[in-house]
């Protein structure tokens, strides 16, 4: 399954949706992604990538949260990141990292 979201794609195994009525119809309000879950946003010079087996991606918020598996994110300005969760924010481009206390969080920053 592939989702699309001005410039945003997610691709599952399966895929749910929450839509809220609006005077315009209805729309999008919240998508859980599960199993095979990648997540990948391509800009001018820089691409971001994420997998996990379980996503909820918030519309409003702008925010994708992975868990199950082994979560990763990769920037290609930034570096990597692993953990028990990762919550991305993409309108401000924010990566939020959890580990837990078996299991630390990891990151790799590249450097110029």
């Amino acid at each position: 399954v592939v989702l699309l979201r001005e410039g945003l794609e997610v691709r599952s195994s399966e895929l749910r949706g929450v839509f809220v009525e609006t005077d315009r119809g209805s729309q999008l309000e919240t998508a859980y992604a599960d199993r095979q879950v990648h997540i990948h946003r391509a800009d001018p010079g820089r691409t971001r990538q994420g997998s996990a087996e379980h996503a909820v991606y918030s519309v409003a918020e702008s925010k994708i949260v992975l868990s199950g598996g082994a979560p990763e994110f990769f920037d290609s300005l930034r570096g990597s990141s692993s953990g028990a969760q990762l919550t991305w924010y993409a309108a401000s481009d924010r990566l939020l990292v959890d580990g837990r206390e078996d299991q630390p969080a990891l990151s790799r920053i590249l450097r110029k």
